[in-house]
């Protein structure tokens, strides 16, 4: 007759914590069988070495300004997981391998109270949703990892500027990001030397609508071959947010377009290695009004080497090289309603073969050249203007879908009133462009 195994030992806990509590490495492993809420001005304290597991669809809160201190060692971990992860202390449900762990099992370490605080050094969190932060978070040390969802979901919205440092950090995103913030009115954010990686759809770091961060010394790399993942986004974010000497790298397979994505914003972007994509930075709205500010970063080995591509909505102002990169359409650009762009004598502007570019309502174009310092519109493939901008070692250049619309296909009736003017311009290559005024220039 076969010999019984021994089920394991466990502390089952659940419910609401509403006096200090101390989880201790002499009673672990912990199993949360029905969620954990800390309540408001509660401290739940976790020991170094202390194992949590999870059962599905459970999670920890921090409430109110409740806190969650859970600060192990290098020696001693602490580890959050699935109930179903026999990796992590063993087969703690006695099931062998009737059922195995996968990502979402349970829930989320949570701090949504906007005055709370969640404090994890030295920790490993896996087969969660995300870990969630309306109030301080402090994660240091540690390694989130099979997430269903955002490995770190930062959402101070209450208007609060809670402190958010992430500091030497790894974290696994699949399809969706390794962090995520949005709404934090300060500028009480620091992530510094973390390791993310992305495997499909996803971002390394996400922000919009953040005043201010100091984002540096990360290391980044996008895998996969979806052609939306980025290694940073940032949407929104003010001038005092600076990226500083992060790396940030695609693999050789990959399809991700570009490694920054910055939308109507004007970050600092200094001493950073960006290798590997399509374009190191994709502006997608705001451009020229907001750019960022470039200072000695590393661009060159990407295919469209040292270059800057542009979309979505654009704002007043100088179409320019900003930082000495050449800026370029990569699909349609349309120019904000009553807003004027403005080309200066000399400029070249390429085009992608899917680049185009439209008026908005009472808006103007303006592309005055001179005699000797005529305007060219061309495609992003001709070498003749710029040199070989798509690095594709002079292979000839096929024409580019550029149109120039005074009325846009998305504008009501004709009052859009929108203008365009050309003196002494160039077009090459192009399927079709409309002045709406007498021009002075030649098409080729």
């Amino acid at each position: 007759m076969g010999r019984l195994q021994a089920r394991p030992l466990f502390i089952e806990v659940g419910g609401t914590i509403a006096t200090n509590t101390v989880w201790t490495k002499a009673n672990s492993p912990y199993v949360v069988t029905t969620s954990i809420y800390v309540a408001d001005g509660v401290v739940l304290t976790i020991e170094p070495g202390v194992l949590v597991k999870f059962t599905q669809n459970t999670g920890l809160y921090a409430q109110g300004n409740g806190q969650l201190l859970a600060v192990g060692t290098g020696a001693e971990p602490i580890v959050f997981t699935s109930l179903r992860d026999d990796s992590q202390g063993g087969d703690t449900n006695g099931d062998g391998a009737a059922t195995v762990p996968q990502p979402g099992d349970w829930y989320s370490i949570s701090g949504y109270g906007i005055l709370s605080t969640l404090r994890i050094e030295h920790g490993l969190v896996r087969y969660t949703h995300s870990v969630e932060a309306n109030g301080h978070l402090h994660l240091l040390d540690s390694t989130v990892e099979q997430s269903s969802g955002d490995c770190l979901y930062i959402y101070p919205n209450s208007g609060t500027a809670p402190t958010i440092n992430v500091e030497r950090t790894k974290l696994h995103a699949v399809n969706r990001h390794g962090i995520y913030l949005y709404t934090h009115p300060g500028t009480t954010i620091n992530l510094r030397n973390n390791t993310i990686d992305v495997l499909g759809y996803g971002t390394g770091i996400l922000l919009t609508n953040v005043a201010g961060a100091q984002i540096a010394d990360n290391t980044i790399h996008v895998a996969d071959d979806n052609e939306g993942a980025r290694g940073i986004v940032l949407n929104g974010v003010g001038e005092t947010l600076s990226l500083t000497n992060n790396t940030l790298t695609r693999a050789a397979e990959g399809n991700a377009y570009a490694g920054i994505e910055v939308s109507n914003a004007r970050p600092q972007l200094t001493g950073n290695y960006v290798h590997g994509f399509e374009v190191a930075v994709l502006l997608n709205g705001g451009y020229p009004e907001l750019s960022p500010v470039y200072s000695g970063n590393d661009f060159s080995q990407n295919k469209y080497a040292n270059s800057i591509a542009v979309a979505g909505e654009l704002r007043s102002g100088s179409w320019t090289n900003v930082g000495g990169y050449l800026h370029f359409v990569r699909q349609t650009v349309t120019i904000k309603d009553n807003a004027t762009l403005t080309i200066q004598p000399g400029s070249v502007i390429k085009f992608s073969t899917s680049g185009s570019l439209r008026l908005g309502e009472k808006s103007q174009l303006i592309a005055h050249g001179t005699m000797t310092e005529t305007i060219v519109f061309t495609s992003l493939q001709d070498d003749a203007y710029s040199g070989d901008t798509n690095g594709d070692g002079g292979t000839a250049a096929i024409p580019m879908a550029m149109e120039v619309s005074r009325f846009p296909s998305w504008a009501t009736g004709t009052a859009s009133r929108a203008t365009a003017t050309f003196r002494w311009s160039i077009w090459r290559m192009c399927c079709s462009a409309f002045p709406t005024k007498p021009l002075m220039g030649v098409a080729m």
